[in-house]
């Protein structure tokens, strides 16, 4: 039995009508970012909701209609420095159509000189699962010690200096998997790992992305004994799965038992779906008899 919830964070932009315009540089005009994140009260999560849900950094990015970066809208900004639900930043953007601007939240938080090399073309940052590097992420929000999470959103339109009220959704790039062990066997059952597990982020929140490929795997060892009769919950982040079949799909391992295939498709439907996806906080109910 699984639960799928997909949470969705806000952030609102309103665009002012100041502009700057320097006699030989392309239009440009100020922009103020207001950031809003709805809380995510969950008595059951592994994490406060404050890691889960707060804003530090965010880096925008501006693709123009040929989905080629424009240095002049591309910035980091820290938000606020205590982390915050609702926060305000203000960046440059060329005024032109077709605009497809990126926001991506906590990915350098408390370092204003952070530099990062960003795609040159949107269809690259869209393609490609090496955007951003969320490995150490996944591995401190498994051990307990993450402290932001990181987020992304972007915003599809034309940016001129009437334009107003821009919102962008945010999401996690992350997914949490939410596992109840229920041993209804005479014996002590042991949980050993979770095979498949992805350390390779596609950082735009596509359906429908390409295979992973087979170095973008890991293993998260577990270990953890459940008497007879008992039942315990385990909680886990990894980065979403995209596969095709079943052999890179996430796995359960218990010691003498089938692999479980940990996926967004239940096991009944015919073609499963395969994947894990962005910003998804799974249950699944595991029943060892």
């Amino acid at each position: 039995m699984k639960r799928l919830c997909i949470i969705f964070l806000t952030v609102f932009a309103v665009i002012s009508c100041e502009q700057v315009r320097p006699d030989d540089d392309p239009e440009t005009v100020e922009v103020v970012l207001s950031l809003n994140s709805a809380p995510l009260a969950k008595a059951d999560s592994p994490l406060i909701p404050d890691v889960e849900n707060l804003i530090y950094d965010v880096w925008i990015l501006q693709y123009d209609k040929m989905g080629l970066l424009i240095d002049m809208g591309t910035s980091h900004a820290r938000a606020t420095s205590s982390g915050s639900l609702t926060a305000t930043v203000t960046t440059t953007f060329a005024v032109g159509d077709g605009n497809t601007i990126c926001v991506l939240a906590n990915l350098d938080r408390g370092d204003a000189s952070a530099v990062r090399k960003w795609p040159q073309s949107l269809t690259e940052f869209k393609t490609s699962c090496s955007v951003v590097d969320l490995s150490a992420d996944i591995d401190a929000a498994n051990a307990g010690t993450l402290t932001d999470m990181p987020m992304f959103g972007y915003w599809e339109g034309n940016v001129s200096v009437e334009t107003n009220n821009v919102q962008v959704s945010l999401g996690r790039m992350l997914t949490r998997v939410n596992l109840f062990i229920n041993n209804q066997s005479s014996s002590t059952q042991t949980v050993t790992s979770i095979s498949n597990v992805s350390k390779k982020v596609y950082a735009f929140p596509n359906v429908d992305h390409a295979a992973l490929p087979a170095e973008a795997y890991n293993e998260i060892a577990i270990n953890q004994s459940v008497a007879a009769g008992n039942a315990k919950e385990l909680y886990f982040y990894m980065a979403p799965n995209f596969t095709e079949t079943e052999t890179n799909a996430t796995k359960l391992n218990i010691a003498g038992k089938e692999p479980v295939i940990l996926s967004n498709g239940a096991p009944k439907d015919s073609p499963r779906d395969l994947n894990l996806y962005h910003n998804s906080n799974y249950t699944f109910t595991i029943n060892i008899k």
